[in-house]
């Protein structure tokens, strides 16, 4: 594997193999370890960016957008976030059409997903990329509203 960014570069087999242990971690052979092996997903995915592993947003973008209530999805959206927004928060009073296509896209599986009902953590996660944290006033947000001052 070739270094980028001080992490080893995954290939695509061992991302969704990492994917799957983050996202669906009940499939593994021993359900009673199903939050350590998501957790030590997260850890061996943590800081990487798109160069380390470019399929990565791909691959958590494909496995977020139908919600599932058993599977509590904050440690994805933290590493897809860090990966669509690696300099940090949107500047205040930037707009849904200032961002990129691959950020728009996350924005629109965050809203879908429902991931804004899975608690104060991932309300948290979102608002710290300086984007609207409940449904309303992300959906708002996408279709060009002006963004409420307590969103």
């Amino acid at each position: 594997m070739a270094e980028a960014g001080g992490f080893p570069t995954l290939d695509e087999l061992a991302s969704r193999q990492l994917c799957d242990c983050l996202l669906d971690p009940a499939q593994a052979e021993w359900p009673s370890t199903a939050n350590r092996m998501a957790n030590a997903a997260a850890q061996a995915l943590g800081g990487r960016t798109g160069e380390s592993v470019p399929q990565l947003a791909g691959l958590l973008l494909q496995r977020m957008p139908a919600p599932a209530s058993d599977r509590w999805d904050f440690l994805a959206l933290r590493l897809l976030l860090g990966l669509a927004f690696p300099g940090g928060p949107l500047p205040d009073g930037a707009t849904f059409i200032d961002l990129s296509e691959s950020q728009q896209e996350v924005v629109r599986v965050v809203l879908r997903s429902g991931l804004l009902q899975q608690g104060v953590m991932v309300r948290r996660a979102i608002g710290e990329c300086n984007l609207p944290y409940t449904e309303e006033a992300l959906a708002d947000w996408i279709a060009g509203q002006p963004r409420s001052p307590d969103a």
